[in-house]
């Protein structure tokens, strides 16, 4: 009886220390990706940041992965800015996970990689804190960069790529293009759709350093 109780509360407690954890995770990675997300959008006036009901499933962006939610920055009741969560399936280690921030005018206002398994020393010079590659997206739009243009200097296009990990930078160069690609084609109803939920933490209530 007394191991059967013991057995019992060993099991509650771990079960409500996974939850505290659970809960403690998610709201660290939300913190992060809306720290993402106001460095994103620095550049574009805004109040709020609230999740639209579209997502990049069915935006048939190329080579987006799986359903993620598309933000729209808020000002005053109007958008200022598009923020397309999008993953491209052609890393060279797998999946690459980025933000791509778009204004209201069709320019980009970064670009920040989320998560990817690349090559340390190597494809990792995606992430902002390893280099400042993945700046040169900020301020191209379709008329300043024609998406033809789109392409790693090897292939023709723009774009420095990485010794020993062209295949990294590809992937994220065509995937930023076609999210611009898809902005461009429809803003329309990017801008005017409505949404379904407001962000649970609005990124001036985080504390610095979080």
């Amino acid at each position: 009886m007394l191991v059967a109780a013991t057995a019992i509360v060993a099991s509650a407690i771990v079960s409500g220390s996974y939850e505290i954890s659970f809960e403690r995770i998610q709201k660290n990675q939300q913190e992060r990706e809306l720290a993402t997300l106001d460095e994103l959008l620095k550049a574009s006036n805004y109040d709020e940041v609230i999740e639209s009901s579209n997502s990049a499933k069915n935006t048939n962006i190329a080579r987006s992965l799986e359903p993620f939610p598309i933000y729209l920055a808020i000002q005053n009741g109007s958008p200022t800015a598009v923020v397309f969560s999008v993953g491209s399936s052609q890393g060279y280690n797998g999946p690459i996970y980025m933000l791509v921030g778009i204004d209201i005018h069709g320019n980009i206002t970064g670009v920040r990689i989320t998560n990817h398994r690349e090559t340390p020393g190597l494809g990792d010079q995606i992430e902002i804190e390893k280099s400042d590659w993945i700046t040169n997206f900020n301020q191209k739009n379709i008329f300043n960069s024609p998406l033809s243009s789109w392409k790693v200097t090897k292939d023709g296009g723009q774009f420095d790529g990485f010794t020993s990990a062209t295949i990294t930078a590809r992937a994220v160069i065509y995937s930023v293009r076609d999210t611009l690609a898809y902005f461009e084609k429809n803003k329309t109803d990017l801008i005017t759709q409505p949404v379904f939920s407001t962000l649970k933490t609005e990124i001036s209530d985080l504390e610095p350093n979080q």
